[in-house]
């Protein structure tokens, strides 16, 4: 069985924001359409991942891959999110239980868990592998998967990822601290472990593999103060896990040596060495084409100049990020904000059909919803009709009505190392209509600290919510009791409305009720417009061809939504 390692979706999803990106670092010298949930309630049972692509050529042994990606990890938590950095680099060391076989997210793949069954989508019992040791040599086991789970729902613990874990029975008294114990999650034997919900979830086990839930080491971190988890050594120097690679050097923001594991459960994996680099955009295309980079992701006007060179190959991965422009409603220095005909006129203001067909290529397509997941589409035609069409005129009438005054400025903020062309152009587009805004570039670490006091106006084209099939996670980007930095709440919405429904959403067993709930939610996103929808974004990528064994690219780089990557069977020819 070919291994399984997952690079979720969701731990990108309003985190680009934290990513920092670097000039190029020294290193240690040794270097298709988007695809979302189907429709149908995907297989539960474990599948057999697909068969790789056989190569003309045989396998060969050694080398070092070169990875390049803008964000880079600031620790190893698998508790909390970081940056999309963080996961690219985790998913070498680190396993899941199990995954997505492939981006049709149809079907799921084993992994740790050899197998799987469920009873009435409410309580699931998992065959953990017996042959998986950590990259100490300790024996991996469900004492593990127990402990790792706990110390996302016990009460000192910090946790990002707690909406879909929080449905196991007796998870908010062991949370409240009123229970010493996790009633529903249970270790039956050394390598089975149940896990009992308080309401039946059809979806329950996608949504895990969505995620995902890397698991970490009982032996090593059982000890550490749950409040201390985040500070210990596993996280912030060494984490030990039971994947293909372990992590032998790391200069933080800099690079990461990972070395392969020879006694990976899957089979030793071929290529020796996988550094990761975290240069800037351009500096990673340049390295790209002088072949110091054998993988990186590059932005879509990259493309062009690098299907010149012949050494690389490009592609586009799913990724169904929403990017939109984000309006402070929480700023009292800003009361404009709050007011919907001022957002309505910034939608109205975005020729969206031009920046699509001529900045993007036609690569991205223009967002009106807030979810994409398959199994909440088609949207009804009352929400269709929301959407904010071009308009300026009818831009321009909004602001006369709420009294803007034309000569005010105000501030257009982005990270320096995700500002791209594409915010100059929508500038201008608000400048066409009346609005002035000053482009504000700052580094991640002080944009986070004006984002804490909502000192802000508008921050440029960003991701906010929601892609994959984890339609819950709404709620961290819009929640009333997710505020930043608590939550990814950075606008400061708070709808009661869409409070209630979230909650109804939650409690149905359904999936009829489900949709009718979230796309409720999908409604009165547009009609308050919570933030301004802009488009759905895919990433482009670029590879050497001298990269082997992945099969289908797609499956093989993409690792996106909780889709599987064999690791162990990558290899380099000369």
């Amino acid at each position: 069985m070919k291994a399984r390692h997952l690079f979720s979706l969701v731990a990108v999803v309003a985190l680009l924001l934290t990513a920092c990106a670097q000039a190029t670092p020294a290193v240690p010298t040794t270097s298709p359409a988007a695809t979302t949930a189907p429709t149908a309630a995907p297989t539960l049972a474990p599948t057999k991942a697909p068969t790789v692509a056989p190569s003309a050529e045989q396998p060969k042994e050694g080398g070092t891959l070169k990875r390049g990606y803008v964000a880079s990890p600031k620790n190893f938590s698998v508790w909390t999110w970081g940056s999309s950095g963080q996961s690219s680099v985790m998913q070498y060391m680190l396993s899941t239980l199990f995954g997505w076989c492939d981006d049709s997210l149809s079907k799921l793949c084993p992994d740790l868990a050899e197998s799987w069954s469920a009873k009435d989508n409410q309580v699931f019992t998992f065959k953990l592998r017996k042959d998986v040791t950590w990259h100490d040599g300790e024996k991996f086991n469900a004492d593990d998967v127990v402990f790792t789970l706990q110390r996302h729902l016990c009460p000192k613990c910090i946790s990002t990822k707690t909406a879909l874990l929080g449905n196991i029975k007796g998870a908010k008294a062991y949370k409240a601290g009123t229970s010493d114990t996790l009633e529903g999650l249970r270790k039956i034997d050394d390598y089975t472990v149940e896990i009992a919900l308080e309401k039946a979830d059809p979806l329950f086990l996608q949504l895990m593999a969505s995620t995902p839930y890397f698991i970490a080491p009982e032996h090593i971190l059982a000890s550490v103060p749950p409040d201390q988890l985040e500070q210990s050594p596993w996280v912030t120097k060494q984490p030990i896990g039971t994947g293909p690679y372990k992590l032998v050097k790391w200069e933080v923001g800099q690079y990461e040596e990972l070395e392969r594991y020879d006694g990976y459960y899957h089979g030793r994996p071929h290529i020796e060495k996988v550094i990761f680099t975290h240069p800037a955009w351009e500096v990673g295309v340049a390295a790209l084409e002088s072949g110091e980079l054998d993988i990186a992701r590059v932005q879509v006007e990259h493309l062009p100049r690098l299907r010149k060179v012949q050494a690389l190959n490009t592609m586009m991965m799913p990724v169904g990020l929403q990017v939109s422009l984000h309006v402070n409603q929480a700023n009292p220095k800003f009361p404009e904000g709050k007011d919907l005909r001022f957002r309505q006129a910034i939608a109205y203001a975005i020729d969206r059909d031009r920046l699509m067909s001529e900045y993007y290529q036609g690569v991205y397509k223009k967002s009106d919803s807030l979810f994409n997941a398959a199994w909440l589409l088609p949207l009804p035609d009352d929400i269709k009709a929301l959407a904010y069409n071009f308009n300026p005129d009818k831009s321009r009438a909004l602001l006369k009505e709420m009294g803007w005054d034309s000569n005010r400025t105000i501030g257009y903020y982005k990270p320096t190392s995700f500002w791209f062309p594409a915010d100059e152009i929508v500038i201008s587009m608000l400048a066409d209509v009346g609005i002035k805004v000053e482009a504000r570039k700052l580094e991640v670490a002080a944009l986070n600290e004006v984002r804490k006091n909502y000192e802000w106006e508008m921050i440029g084209l960003n991701s906010d919510c929601c892609s994959g099939i984890q339609a819950s996670l709404w709620h961290d980007t819009f929640g009333c009791d997710r505020l930043y930095p608590t939550g990814n709440n950075q606008n400061g919405v708070c709808s009661q409305e869409a409070e209630d429904l979230g909650k109804k959403a939650e409690a149905a067993t359904a999936l009829e009720d489900q949709v009718k709930y979230y796309q409720g939610i999908a409604r009165l996103y547009l009609k308050e417009l919570w933030s301004v929808p802009v488009y759905r974004e895919d990433w482009a990528w670029a590879f050497n061809k001298r990269v082997h064994g992945t099969g289908d690219p797609v499956v093989g780089f993409a690792g996106l939504q909780g889709t599987v990557a064999h690791f162990e069977d990558w290899w380099l020819s000369q």
